[in-house]
């Protein structure tokens, strides 16, 4: 999976996909590298300074995790060598 907005994820689209986030129960991670960080957390999602095309991976786990993938699929990322984990 990749970042598919072409400011990546700074400022306003972080905000946008915590906000999106905190809308479900699911918990939902990115994972870059060996940094695992909680999408709920501005500060989390700002920190990792997500450029765009960079690829990650997802981890969601909860009732409604479909739901939270496809929203964030069609709004942030790119499905492509996607890792998506559901735990």
């Amino acid at each position: 999976m990749k970042v598919k907005l072409n400011t990546g994820l700074q400022a306003r689209p972080a905000y946008e996909l915590v906000n999106v986030s905190q809308k479900y129960s699911s918990d939902v991670y990115i994972q870059v590298d060996n940094r695992k960080i909680n999408c709920k957390s501005i500060m989390g999602v700002m920190s990792l300074g997500l450029a765009p095309n960079v690829a990650i991976n997802l981890i969601v786990d909860g009732y409604d995790e479909e739901s939270l993938l496809d929203e964030l699929t069609t709004r942030f990322f790119k499905d492509e060598d996607s890792t998506i984990s559901r735990i």
